[in-house]
């Protein structure tokens, strides 16, 4: 399985999911690598030589490290082709307006790709009408992990609740981000990396640091191996406003340790066995809204999940503040 990470990014047409990802290559991802699929690169504003060699019908390396193309005809060849010649570290995928992201993300499946998180744009001005007439409207919304509202500034306030209401009984799971022209915090939606959001953790006296929206982030380090299932139990019990988890987890009785995603009460542990003996402690960041709130109950809770320490379940739970 490549450890390359793939975001998905959907919405109907006219959402404003090209705008979304016009404003994530003009900033960049923190100094990432990363490769954006597009459907037409007509409306995005990019400038670089052409890569030679692709199998895509246009590839465009950016100044800021990003790399844009589209036209994939054949997607297993041409991320493979990517991943070989542009090296990035994350990969963007904007899907059809047409088409729900289910197939996308089992095909990425199927080749061996890992999906990150499935982002939906909706337009606050013509969701509740589109919703009605076109029912893959519902799908985007049902399969995604984030929701950006966009246009938001074109909509009164009783219409703007109208949708917040439809979306969270939808899909009452995802992470709901409201935004005009597309502008939103990308280090959240496309998290791409666990050392760069580990660095950035550590970067205040406490380990935490704010974003202007209330976003921020902490680390948690430990040299004991981990019970795999005591880990899922935690991972499952985790309040709403954590948003992301990523990682390095060694668990006991495996050569290897596991590359761990959680996004949105999602998660997925993969075996990472390139870095076997690179690799002696585990190693989490966690990414949400005020963490500091839940910040010592997790940090209290965790080492419960190492492999023979004795506690009953309902121990972890009362760390975490549910019992």
């Amino acid at each position: 399985m490549t450890l390359v990470p793939v975001d998905i990014v959907t919405g109907f047409l006219g959402s404003g999911k090209t705008t979304l990802i016009k404003h994530v290559l003009e900033r960049g991802l923190h100094g990432q690598r990363v490769a954006v699929i597009v459907n037409d690169l007509a409306d995005v504003n990019v400038d670089g030589p052409v890569l030679r060699g692709m199998n895509v019908d246009k590839l465009v390396e950016l100044s800021n490290g990003c790399v844009c193309c589209s036209g994939l005809y054949r997607l297993g060849a041409g991320l493979q082709e990517i991943v070989q010649n542009a090296r990035p570290t994350l990969i963007v995928i904007e899907t059809s307006g047409a088409a729900a992201p289910a197939p996308v993300v089992a095909q990425l499946n199927e080749l061996g790709y890992r999906t990150d998180a499935v982002t939906t744009i909706v337009d606050a001005e013509t969701f509740l009408a589109m919703e009605k007439a076109e029912p893959v409207v519902s799908d985007q919304v049902a399969e995604a992990d984030f929701l950006v509202i966009n246009k938001r500034d074109r909509v009164d306030a009783e219409i703007l609740e109208a949708v917040r209401k439809r979306l969270t009984r939808r899909n009452p799971r995802a992470h709901r981000v409201e935004t005009s022209f597309g502008a939103v915090a990308s280090e959240l939606l496309f998290a791409t990396g666990v050392r760069a959001l580990r660095e950035r953790a550590r970067s205040s006296p406490l380990g935490s640091r704010a974003h202007p929206d209330a976003i921020d982030s902490f680390i948690f380090e430990t040299g004991e191996h981990l019970n795999r299932g005591r880990l899922e139990r935690f991972l499952s019990k985790l309040p709403e406003t954590i948003y992301r988890v990523k990682g390095f987890v060694r668990f006991s009785g495996e050569p290897h340790p596991f590359l761990l995603n959680f996004t949105c009460g999602r998660f997925h542990l993969a075996p990472f066995r390139e870095m076997t003996n690179g690799l002696s402690a585990t190693q989490m960041v966690f990414v949400g809204r005020e963490t500091g709130r839940h910040r010592e109950s997790i940090l209290a809770a965790l080492p419960l999940c190492a492999e023979g320490e004795q506690f009953s379940p309902r121990t972890m739970l009362r760390r975490l503040g549910f019992g």
